[in-house]
């Protein structure tokens, strides 16, 4: 009996219970969820449940407690923008090169490796390197130019420094092509050459005229004076000498010079006899001391002496017409060693050269097939012109009005 009531008795509990479930399931029924979850679904669904409520605080205490966390979530966010704006910048201004990882194979393998990926090069980029026939053609050219005549070539033409001056040279042996004469040379001037009678001198005269059309740039013809020497161009002042074949050349602008001449000579062409005829006592004794001190010989002072009383003669003679000796000029000092040498005038040349002028000179020595040549230059420079200033011609204008007014 006592079974039996324990038994109703737990079926009325459960039975109550069963009721109290049913009602729960009827006011809430659930429902499946169909969709994916979001990120917000994600974020709403873990609910925190709310903390139980504690005793009310005073105000001034909330108030401490917010500005105590503003202040540290400050102090946590301030370092992270720091860092993140920092990370930048420095990215920004350094590259910083990527890292090589360790190689795993071997050096040999890589760089064979890199030789097969540069090796597939288009035409378009390296189209001279896969030009082949133009090989082909420069080696029939090569083949054409042996089997070729020997075509004639220009001379080369040398220059030696004489002082502030530049002589251009023609060697004896360096033969210029009649393709070269002919475009070289005026008709009229062949004309010319045609009256000197000595093949040498006609051969001279043309090699000379060639190099100073050369020289010059000059397009008309270089035709002779009655006086015998050559008519220059207005704005130049020329000179030519000859000796044996070797022709030289010297020009100066018209603007800084009066006159220019220049002397080449062959030093064993001079002979031992000549002293006496163009050296006076005081030119014999500048001879003497120049061989001792500069150690050379006589004949080749003698022959510089020669030849720089010639170029003398070729400055002057055009500026006043005036024939004169080797008497009529004196050397006065040789500067062996800057090479310079100077003459003082015993006769009046022109206007412009009085008795008693010095002339200033340059010279030089070259070999040419053993033989040893002297070259002399000798020049009449025009004074500088120095113009005043304007303060300069203030003051010139001011004493002639001073000087303009009478006086009181």
């Amino acid at each position: 009996m006592k079974s039996l009531k324990k038994k109703k008795k737990i079926s009325k509990k459960t039975k109550k219970v069963n009721k109290k479930a049913k009602a729960s399931k009827k006011k809430k029924p659930l429902k499946k969820n169909t969709k994916k979850p979001t990120k917000k679904t994600a974020k709403k669904l873990p609910k925190k449940k709310k903390p139980p409520v504690k005793a009310k605080k005073s105000k001034k205490k909330k108030t401490v407690a917010k500005k105590q966390k503003k202040a540290t979530k400050k102090a946590k966010a301030k370092p992270k923008k720091n860092t993140k704006k920092t990370i930048k910048k420095i990215k920004a201004k350094v590259k910083v090169k990527p890292t090589s990882k360790a190689p795993s194979k071997t050096p040999s393998k890589t760089k064979a490796k890199a030789a097969t990926k540069t090796k597939p090069v288009t035409k378009k980029q390296h189209p001279k390197k896969k030009a082949k026939p133009k090989r082909a053609v420069k080696k029939h050219r090569k083949l054409e130019m042996k089997n070729a005549p020997n075509l004639p070539t220009a001379p080369v033409l040398k220059v030696i420094l004489c002082g502030p001056h530049s002589i251009y040279w023609i060697p004896s042996d360096s033969a210029i092509h009649q393709i070269f004469m002919d475009s070289g040379i005026h008709p009229k001037e062949i004309e010319i050459s045609q009256s000197i009678q000595v093949p040498k001198r006609r051969n001279e005269f043309l090699r000379a005229r060639w190099l100073a059309r050369r020289v010059l740039k000059y397009r008309d013809p270089l035709l002779k004076k009655n006086s015998g020497e050559p008519a220059w161009p207005n704005e130049v002042i020329g000179s030519i000498s000859h000796k044996d074949g070797e022709v030289t050349f010297c020009s100066v602008p018209t603007e800084t010079h009066y006159g220019l001449g220049i002397d080449l000579e062959k030093i064993s062409k001079v002979s031992q006899g000549i002293e006496s005829k163009i050296c006076n006592a005081e030119e014999s004794l500048i001879i003497d001391r120049v061989e001792a001190l500069a150690k050379m010989k006589r004949s080749e002072v003698v022959a510089l002496i020669f030849s720089f009383k010639e170029s003398i003669f070729k400055t002057h003679f055009p500026m006043g017409q005036t024939h004169f000796g080797f008497e009529d000029a004196t050397i006065t000092e040789i500067a062996y060693d800057r090479r310079e040498i100077t003459a003082r005038m015993n006769v009046k040349t022109s206007s412009r050269t009085p008795v008693g002028h010095e002339v200033l000179g340059f010279y030089n020595w070259f070999t040419h097939n053993d033989e040893k040549f002297v070259v002399s230059v000798a020049e009449e420079r025009k004074p500088l012109v120095i113009e005043p200033t304007k303060a300069e011609l203030r003051e010139l204008a001011a004493k002639k009005e001073a000087a303009s007014q009478p006086e009181v």
